[in-house]
């Protein structure tokens, strides 16, 4: 089986090119370095037909996406005689959140525009 699946935030604008659409995505790892922080990992993805018009119209840097996709190895190689680094073809993509949405959740405030319910509701429960 080859498929990847991967949660992250679109890095930069789309690279729209004739027939396909290529996202940078960072990935926040899971673990802290020596300073405390959370290091991130940056993959580009490609996309080709409807699923490239998609990203083009509908995707923009800071978006939390999600992607479903493949690893399309190759054994070309550069000019300077090197390997090319494999492939990642997007074979679904969902924009999980704007980026203006990031910021309102940072803020406290729901995206989806309902209140948050308040410890009322856990006192009210039969079990």
């Amino acid at each position: 089986m080859n498929k990847i699946i991967i949660v992250g935030n679109v890095s930069q604008e789309p690279t729209i090119k004739e027939n396909y659409v290529s996202i940078n995505v960072a990935i926040k790892r899971n673990y802290k370095d020596q300073d405390g922080n959370y290091g991130a990992d940056f993959v580009w993805f490609t996309a080709f037909r409807q699923r490239a018009e998609y990203i083009g119209s509908y995707i923009n840097k800071g978006d939390l996406v999600s992607i479903v996709g493949h690893i399309s190895t190759t054994d070309k190689k550069s000019q300077d005689g090197k390997f090319l680094p494999p492939s990642h073809i997007i074979d679904d993509i969902s924009r999980l959140k704007k980026a203006s949405q990031n910021n309102d959740e940072q803020s406290g405030n729901n995206p989806f525009g309902a209140k948050m319910p308040t410890g009322e509701l856990e006192e009210n429960l039969p079990f």
